[in-house]
C-alpha cells in the first residue's frame, strides 16, 4: 500500500503496522521521521521486538544526519573515484550504483544478525546504516593499506597496485583480462601457457614485489607475446593451466555466455501487460526460493509544481 505521512490518519496506519511487524526499513531524514511520529524511540514502546533499520547518507547521529546521500556523491567523497580510471585521466565512477547496493547488503546482514540476537534476548534494536560508511568499508584492502601505511592510493587504470600481471592485455583480435594471483600461476603462465621460461627465470620477475617494481619492463614483453595470439587461443591456453583469464564482454555477451546459461541466472515472471519480465537470480541454496512474482502496476504519479 501507499500512505501519505503528512496526514495523521495515514501515519497511524504505519504505526499500527510497526506494532506487529518484525522489521521496519526506512530512509527518511531524522527530522521527517520524528515529525511523523515514527522514530524508533516511539515505535519500540509499541513493539519492543521491532527491528528498525535506518538507511541514510551519513548516519542518524552527528552533524551530517540531515544531509541527503546519493551514490554518485558517495563515490566521489569516499575516495573511490580517486582510485578508479586511467592513470592520467579523470576520476571515474563505477558504472553501477554500487554504494547503494553495498548499503543494502550491509542492511540485510545487520537485520539478519538482529533477528538472530532477538531469538536470544527477545528484544529488537535500532540499526543505523550510512551510505558513506558503506563506501569506506568497501574500500577493503585499499582502506587497510592506507590506514596502516599512510600511503595515499592512486589510480592504476585496469592494473593492480601490488599484483603483476593483473590487467587487460590486447590480443591479435581483442582483449583478455588476465589475473595472475600468485607466483606459481606466473610460473605456469610463462613456462607452460606462453612457452617463455625466460620471463620466469629472470630474477626481476620471480616474485610479486619484484614484478611490481619492474612492471614497466615486464608488461611490454607480455603485451608483445599476447598480441601474437587470438583471444580464444590465449584464454583456452591459460585456463588449461589454471590461470584466471577472460574476454572483455558486453552486457549482452555476458548474459548469453555459457557460464550464465549453465547457472540459469536469468528467471522470469509473467505480467498481464508486459508478458515475461526477466530478472537475475542471485543465489542457490537448499532452502527453496519462492517463484518470482511481478511488481504491482504503478497507478498514476505525483505531480511536480512547474515553478522553482
Amino acid at each position: 500500500m501507499a500512505v501519505d505521512l503528512k496526514t495523521p490518519q495515514e501515519r497511524a496506519i504505519v504505526a499500527e503496522l510497526a506494532a506487529k511487524a518484525d522489521v521496519l526499513v526506512e530512509n527518511l531524514r531524522p527530522s521527517s521521521l520524528r515529525s511523523a511520529g515514527l522514530a524508533y524511540d516511539r515505535l519500540r514502546t509499541l513493539n519492543p521486538q521491532l527491528i528498525q533499520c535506518s538507511i541514510s547518507g551519513y548516519g542518524r547521529d552527528g552533524p551530517f544526519a540531515e544531509r541527503a546521500g546519493y551514490d554518485f556523491v558517495m563515490q566521489a567523497e569516499s575516495g573511490f573515484m580517486a582510485i578508479t580510471g586511467e592513470v592520467a585521466g579523470e576520476p571515474m565512477r563505477l558504472g553501477v550504483a554500487f554504494v547503494d547496493l553495498a548499503a543494502g547488503a550491509n542492511a540485510t546482514q545487520a537485520i539478519l544478525a538482529a533477528l538472530y540476537a532477538r531469538e536470544r534476548t527477545g528484544m529488537g534494536q535500532s540499526i543505523d546504516i550510512a551510505l558513506h560508511d558503506s563506501a569506506l568499508h568497501f574500500l577493503a584492502n585499499i582502506a587497510s593499506g592506507y590506514l596502516n601505511t599512510g600511503d595515499n592510493p592512486t589510480r592504476f587504470g585496469n592494473a593492480h597496485a601490488s599484483i603483476v600481471p593483473y590487467q587487460l592485455l590486447d590480443t591479435a583480435d581483442g582483449r583478455v583480462a588476465l589475473a595472475v594471483g600468485n607466483n606459481q600461476q606466473y610460473r605456469r603462465l610463462c613456462c607452460e601457457a606462453l612457452g617463455r621460461p625466460d620471463l620466469w627465470s629472470d630474477e626481476r620477475f620471480r616474485s610479486h614485489s619484484a614484478r611490481t617494481q619492474n612492471r614497466e619492463v615486464l608488461v611490454p614483453r607480455l603485451r608483445a607475446e599476447f598480441a601474437r595470439h587470438s583471444t580464444e587461443q590465449l584464454r583456452s591456453r591459460v585456463r588449461q593451466h589454471g590461470i584466471p583469464a577472460g574476454a572483455v564482454r558486453s552486457v549482452a555477451d555476458a548474459f548469453g555466455s555459457k557460464e550464465a546459461l549453465a547457472r540459469e541466472v536469468v528467471m522470469a515472471a509473467a505480467h498481464p501487460q508486459l508478458g515475461q519480465v526477466r530478472m537475475v537470480r542471485a543465489r542457490r541454496s537448499d532452502s527453496p526460493a519462492p517463484p518470482p512474482s511481478r511488481p504491482r502496476r504503478r497507478r498514476g504519479s505525483a505531480s511536480i509544481p512547474a515553478r522553482c
